[in-house]
């Protein structure tokens, strides 16, 4: 079955996006990447703070994941 030409753009894409260190930090076909996936909001009540989320292994960014995942939780608590 031949695929449509946005189809074969969005494959090319993808296989280049495949070659390099940023495949699992942006999206392919203009998707969010799943380290966006994971921080925008929460599972029901789960949320998730890693410092690999940010893209750097610091003290500092895993203080700042937890306070922004503690911070989902409470906006999701307090409007209800």
């Amino acid at each position: 079955m031949p695929l449509s030409a946005r189809a074969q753009a969005c494959y090319r894409r993808n296989r280049r996006q495949a070659n390099t260190a940023q495949a699992n930090i942006i999206g392919l076909c203009g998707k969010p990447g799943p380290r966006d996936i994971l921080r925008n909001a929460p599972f029901g009540r789960i949320t998730f703070a890693n410092t690999d989320l940010i893209g750097g292994l610091a003290h500092r960014n895993s203080i700042l994941e937890a306070y922004r995942a503690v911070g989902q939780l409470l906006d999701q608590v307090l409007v209800g």
